[in-house]
């Protein structure tokens, strides 16, 4: 193992005492990585020491769960960079955990963290962060995209609306099995249960960030079709102006057609590199 050393002597011992007393055990190196980037923003308000003192802390009982023989301190100046990035983030216990595994990560010679993934996180909302940890572990989100038509009014167009689109998380992991589409609609929009089995994302923009950063993809995968009609039903049951449709549809001659578009969501290659560094179960 090659250890790093930097100074942690002098002005800095006041401020970083506690953090340096649990990572010295560790590493030298890693103790002075983390007073040489965190000194300043704690002397200044920015970072609280508790925080410093947290982060440490995670980082040292991650750390004890590498193998003796995975550990390897040269990659130690990368550290600066995951510390610089973790700064205004510190106050957040979930980004904590994130920035706790990239550095523990960092110094296993099996996992290869590049320096772009701390830049990554530190452009995340707290909201996504935990929609990236919610794909770490439940692997899919679905996308519904409401339209009606009704093609034989006399007005062309009449009923033709779109929705903006939803998404939903499951409560649990995926079963294919269970998932598999028999075209038994009337079953399958009873079969999951809102809350019980999904519920709906409430903040969109947190999916179009993992989406436009390539954390994720479309799954074009047919695997998962079984669960659309519940959707649609819920869909349906819960917005105000399919309601009003589904009543107006009663006297029409020619009823208004509602037609779902689905998707499915996944983890990209990026978004499973980054689970591998992240996501230390």
């Amino acid at each position: 193992m090659n250890d790093i050393n930097l100074d942690i002597s002098g002005n800095l011992d006041p401020i970083i005492k506690n953090a340096s007393a649990i990572l010295t055990p560790i590493s030298q190196g890693i103790a002075g990585a983390f007073a040489y980037v965190l000194q300043k923003p704690i002397e200044y308000g920015i970072v609280k020491e508790i925080e410093n003192e947290a982060l440490a802390k995670a980082t040292r009982d991650k750390f004890n769960l590498i193998p003796q023989e995975n550990i390897d301190f040269s990659n130690i100046p990368l550290l600066t960079k995951l510390l610089e990035d973790s700064i205004y983030q510190l106050s957040s216990e979930e980004f904590r955990d994130l920035y706790s595994s990239l550095i523990v990560s960092s110094i296993d010679k099996t996992k290869e963290v590049k320096p772009f993934y701390s830049s990554l996180i530190k452009d995340m909302s707290p909201n996504e962060a935990k929609l990236m940890n919610y794909f770490f572990e439940h692997q899919l989100l679905f996308e519904v995209l409401l339209t009606s038509d009704n093609p034989f009014f006399v007005t062309e167009g009449t009923y033709r609306y779109y929705w903006e689109p939803q998404y939903f998380q499951l409560t649990g992991k995926p079963d294919t099995a269970t998932y598999r589409d028999f075209d038994k609609e009337n079953f399958y929009e009873n079969l999951f249960i809102p809350q019980k089995d999904f519920y709906q994302l409430n903040t969109p923009e947190s999916f179009l960030f993992l989406l436009n950063n390539g954390i994720i993809e479309q799954d074009y995968s047919e695997r998962w079709n079984g669960i659309f009609p519940s959707l649609k039903k819920f869909l349906l049951t819960n917005d105000e102006k399919a309601l009003n449709l589904i009543v107006e549809n009663k006297s029409l001659k020619y009823p208004i057609e509602f037609k779902p578009q689905y998707k499915a969501y996944k983890l990209s290659s990026l978004g499973k590199e980054l689970k591998s560094i992240l996501y230390l179960e």
